[in-house]
């Protein structure tokens, strides 16, 4: 097999993903957090403080968010984040890789936005594996 399969096959991941999810972190973030179980009772994914905390900054945290980064991953590395990282919702993954960082970031770093940020962009650009 090509090396370029891997990379064209986590493309063709990332856009079917893209097209299924939504667009900004602080609506997929709302999603997570307002979850219902199947019995109607709160099933809620995302913690209540960062929920908080990125409604608070959500424009910036929004903007801060480079999409483009999702298709760095070869498929190996992107199969590994739709099994094992990223948040599903009845089993539907729910949640861009882009996303997870800065919901991992912001959970880190809480009210220090600037840290978060940083956080995100070094680890949205593989500084750390």
């Amino acid at each position: 097999l090509h090396p370029d399969n891997g990379r064209l096959a986590a493309r063709i991941a990332v856009t079917n993903l893209h097209k299924k999810t939504e667009a900004k972190f602080s609506d997929t973030i709302s999603k997570l957090y307002h979850y219902k179980g199947l019995n109607g009772e709160n099933a809620s994914l995302i913690a209540d403080d960062v929920f908080e905390i990125i409604q608070k900054h959500k424009e910036r945290l929004d903007e801060a968010i480079d999409y483009k980064r999702d298709w760095d991953y070869d498929f190996f590395g992107y199969k590994t984040l739709e099994k094992s990282y990223l948040l599903k919702v009845r089993g539907e993954i729910t949640e861009r890789p882009q996303q997870m960082i800065m919901r991992v970031a912001v959970g880190i770093h809480k009210e220090d936005i600037e840290a978060a940020l940083q956080t995100y962009d070094m680890i949205s650009q593989k500084w750390f594996t």
